[in-house]
């Protein structure tokens, strides 16, 4: 076993620092960011908690549409032991983070040294997409954790052949599909890498590779028992994706593109640029690796971006190559440039998350004011089913929801739920808003107090990473850390009389 050493001991402080700003409101309603996907997969662990061998979880789903139940039953078996708690199930997301932050390390200590791999795992530790994603309650960060694993193992097979690298990459890829279908990418990109390595196919004769094939297993395994429940579901899901992709692929680049820069920190994306710039024509394998890695997930970033977060990938490149490029300054600017990137991005990052993850505890509230219970309706349209669907089901678990466009409820108890963009409340009457405004769900948001001065960022989409702008302002009372710069209602609630 190797000793610990002292960049070991610096890349642990950082996992900290990233782990304290991450656990900051933690225990706060489920909404902002992608809170669609955290209440979803409350709803499956709830599920699974109450019914072990239900699948799919959520009935109506496509096996091959959704990811498979990995998290679910990670989930599930946390709340065995905690109950169900929110808090529970970012933090398990984030203990995801913080594993990934420890492979990107490896990965740039075995591609170049100690040092390099520790700028790296810096980099990314404050990156917003690696932050953000990295907390919440969602697939994503854990299928990358195991694609960074199944990474890290095919490059040590590179310089070392061997069975029990084979064997890792294999069982790292297969176990991280049942987190997401998107794990199998690795093996894709291994097998392109491996064929260009070798000028052809002389790679499968190694007996070696073979042991990678265990990890198909997994695949195989989940795709039999979704095609014995839905033999149609296949080829669907085959017809939807296509249609997604060709959807996407007429987006405006340039916000996609936008995205990219402010979800990986601009420092951190134009370092990691010049990195590439100067590995471009490198004969090293690893080098040549994380280029085609890098590519291959630009592209299915551009060409699939239904989500934000499907830029998450990139962060391993970007942040190697932003620390092999800053790694080859003098060592007094080097390390002025590192803290300075650092600083940037972790200001970045606790801005972002006071704007669009904490505070978002209204519809939290909702079971104390008006009751779960059966003979308790509530009715909201298509818009706010389609945004916040999953988290009303989770908080309203017993009562009965409706979405339509014309609301005519017979029940006595039934409730109204208005979004704050379905309507213009300036044209109400006095008497109207304040009946509104004593019946709302409050929406906090925070900014950063230091001494006198506030900041806080001003965005355009809470479930994207690009600042609008940034607000510097005096306030009177002195401060340090977050505070809440304002709030207002992002739900009314209005009983039927």
């Amino acid at each position: 076993m190797e000793k610990v050493s002292a960049w070991d001991i610096r890349v642990f402080l950082v996992c900290l620092a990233s782990f304290i700003l991450r656990i900051l409101h933690i225990g706060d309603g489920v909404g902002g960011y992608h809170g669609f996907n955290e209440g979803m997969y409350l709803l499956k662990a709830r599920t699974v908690l109450a019914d072990p061998f239900s699948f799919p979880a959520l009935k109506g789903i496509n096996p091959f549409v959704t990811p498979p139940p990995g998290l679910d039953y990670v989930l599930a078996t946390a709340y065995t032991l905690t109950g169900e708690s929110v808090a529970i199930g970012r933090l398990i997301s984030i203990s995801f983070g913080l594993a990934a932050l420890a492979i990107i390390y490896l990965i740039g200590k075995l591609i170049y040294d100690e040092k390099t791999g520790f700028i790296a795992a810096s980099f990314a530790a404050f990156a917003p997409v690696h932050v953000l994603v990295g907390r919440n309650i969602q697939t994503d960060m854990p299928v990358f954790c195991f694609i960074l694993a199944a990474a890290y193992a095919y490059l040590r097979y590179m310089r070392k052949q061997s069975t029990n690298n084979m064997l890792i990459f294999g069982l790292a890829f297969g176990a991280g599909f049942w987190f997401k279908q998107t794990a199998l990418f690795i093996l894709v990109l291994a097998i392109l890498h491996e064929t260009i390595r070798h000028k052809g196919l002389k790679w499968v004769k190694d007996p070696q590779i073979k042991f990678a094939a265990i990890g198909l297993l997994f695949p195989l395994l989940y795709i039999l028992i979704s095609l014995s429940i839905d033999p149609a579901a296949f080829q669907w899901a085959l017809d939807y994706t296509v249609k997604g992709v060709a959807k996407r692929s007429t987006l405006n680049f340039g916000v996609v593109f936008a995205e990219l820069v402010w979800g990986v920190c601009p420092p951190i994306f134009l370092a990691g640029l010049i990195g590439m710039f100067k590995a471009r024509r490198s004969k090293d394998d690893s080098e040549r690796f994380l280029l085609i890695f890098s590519g291959f997930f630009l592209v299915f970033y551009l060409f699939y971006n239904y989500h934000s977060y499907y830029l998450l990938p990139l962060i391993l490149p970007f942040s190697v190559f932003a620390a092999k490029a800053v790694s080859m300054l003098k060592i007094n600017m080097q390390k002025a440039v590192v803290a300075s990137i650092i600083i940037f991005c972790a200001l970045n990052s606790f801005l972002l998350l006071g704007a669009v993850k904490w505070g978002f505890d209204g519809l939290s509230t909702l079971p104390a004011r008006i009751g779960d219970k059966p003979s308790t309706s509530v009715y909201f349209s298509p818009m706010v089913k389609d945004s916040y669907g999953p988290i009303l089901e989770y908080y309203l678990w017993q009562a009965k929801l409706n979405s339509s466009k014309n609301y005519v409820p017979s029940d006595q108890d039934a409730y109204f739920l208005l979004n704050r963009r379905e309507f213009d409340i300036s044209k109400l009457s006095k008497d109207d808003v304040k009946k509104l405004s004593d019946d709302s769900l409050m929406q906090e948001y925070y900014g950063l107090v230091i001494g006198p001065l506030q900041l806080f960022v001003k965005i355009e989409n809470i479930h994207a990473y690009r600042l609008s702008g940034f607000d510097l302002s005096l306030t009177d009372e002195l401060g340090l850390g977050p505070r809440i710069v304002f709030s207002g209602p992002e739900f009314y609630v209005v009983r039927k009389t």
